[in-house]
């Protein structure tokens, strides 16, 4: 069985209300038939039992394709697959099964379509957590200036506290253990070598991470591109323990 994969749905694609891909499923068909319409000739569902997750995939009624290959027919079955209003991160897949009209074109088979929507796989940072003892979780979002649009990460239940000085200060990363620490005035550059896939080839990515006191916003870039700017601000009012 072949699977054909669909462009992922990327966070900044969610943000800018782009909730949908679509693309063919393709099948060698070897009985004559007439190539302006094969939908005439076949029918294409999701057979029984075969995995549907993800929020929403369609198969289309019209712009089916048909090629004569000489020696048997390809012919395109149009899917889309569609994202909710609260998208589900993550891959998905559906199993496409064509079948005939009637007793002359007996071929059938199935193929699989798959999705990745968001970048968790893309970008599998962990943010890990320190010494410092605060409630304040801290959110990643794209780009230099706030934007709620483009969420990337959620890192509910990191514990942060600041040092006293009204001055920003900087986060710094162990990259061993992943621990956070809270370091005086000025900027630091962390680097994340992502894993490499056979669909990802290995990167760095240059994170410049700077917290500000009492500034209730925070942004990150949302896509993994090398040498991006990541801005990360803390979204509480906070305090030292020892002040009451």
């Amino acid at each position: 069985m072949a699977t054909t994969a669909l462009e992922r749905l990327t966070n900044d694609d969610l943000s800018n209300n782009i909730t949908s891909r679509s693309g063919y499923v393709y099948f060698q068909v070897k009985d004559p038939i007439d190539t302006s319409n094969p939908s005439n000739y076949f029918t294409a569902d999701f057979p029984s039992g075969a995995t549907k997750t993800g929020d929403s995939w369609t198969i289309g009624t019209t712009g089916w394709t048909c090629e004569d290959k000489g020696n048997y027919y390809l012919v395109g079955v149009p899917v889309t697959y569609k994202a909710a209003t609260t998208p589900t991160k993550g891959n998905f897949e559906a199993t496409v099964r064509l079948d005939s009209r009637n007793s002359i074109n007996t071929n059938y088979a199935e193929q699989k379509i798959t999705i990745a929507v968001g970048v968790l796989e893309e970008n599998p940072v962990d943010w890990g957590y320190n010494d410092w003892t605060n409630d304040g979780n801290v959110t990643i979002f794209k780009g230099a200036t706030y934007s709620r649009s483009k969420y990337l990460i959620n890192t509910d239940g990191l514990w942060l506290s600041i040092p006293t000085s009204s001055n920003p200060s900087v986060i710094a990363v162990n990259q061993a253990t992943g621990e956070l620490t809270a370091k005086e005035v000025g900027t630091t550059t962390l680097t994340y070598t992502q894993p490499a896939t056979t669909k990802y080839k290995e990167k760095v990515l240059t994170l410049h991470v700077t917290v500000t006191k009492q500034t209730p916003v925070f942004t990150i870039n949302a896509e993994t591109k090398e040498g991006d700017v990541y801005i990360v601000y803390v979204n509480k009012d906070y305090r030292p323990l020892w002040e009451t």
